[in-house]
C-alpha cells in the first residue's frame, strides 16, 4: 500500500509543478503585454521600451514578484526530470517535498492569476498533505 501511495504522490507532485509552471507562464504573459511606441516626431524617445524593462528587470522587488511562480514551477519540474535536476536543491525525503509544496502554494500560487492561482495553491496544499502522510508511513 505504501509503495502505491508513494507512486501516486510522486505523480501528484509532478502535476503540482506543472500547475505552478502554468500559473507562472500565464502570469508572465498577462503582465508582458509588450509594445514599443517609439514613433515620435523627435529623433529619440528616451523611454519607449519601459514596458520591456518592467517585465525583464533585475530590480529585486519586481524580479521576485514577477518570476516567483515560473521559477518555483520549473524547480519543481526539475525534481522529476533528471536533465533539469539541481542536485543540491533536490528534496530526498517526503518531508522536504511537503515543505516545497507548501512553499509553492503560499508564495507562488495563491497571490497570482486569481482563481487559477487559488485552485493551484489548494492543489499543492493537498499534495503537501499527502507528502506528509508518506513521510510518516
Amino acid at each position: 500500500m505504501s509503495s502505491q501511495l508513494e507512486k501516486v504522490t510522486g505523480i501528484c507532485c509532478f502535476l503540482g509543478a506543472v500547475v505552478t509552471t502554468s500559473v507562472g507562464f500565464i502570469f508572465l504573459m498577462m503582465i508582458s503585454q509588450l509594445s514599443f511606441d517609439c514613433k515620435s516626431k523627435s529623433k529619440e524617445v528616451p523611454n519607449c521600451n519601459k514596458p520591456w524593462r518592467d517585465v525583464h528587470t533585475l530590480r529585486p522587488n519586481e524580479f521576485l514578484d514577477g518570476w516567483t511562480p515560473m521559477v518555483s514551477g520549473l524547480l519543481g519540474l526539475g525534481f522529476h526530470l533528471p536533465s533539469l535536476r539541481v542536485q543540491a536543491l533536490f528534496p530526498n525525503t517526503w518531508a522536504k517535498m511537503a515543505i516545497f509544496q507548501f512553499f509553492s502554494a503560499l508564495f507562488a500560487n495563491f497571490g497570482y492569476m486569481g482563481m487559477w492561482g487559488i485552485i493551484a495553491g489548494f492543489f499543492n496544499v493537498g499534495v503537501g498533505i499527502v507528502c506528509c502522510i508518506c513521510a510518516t508511513t
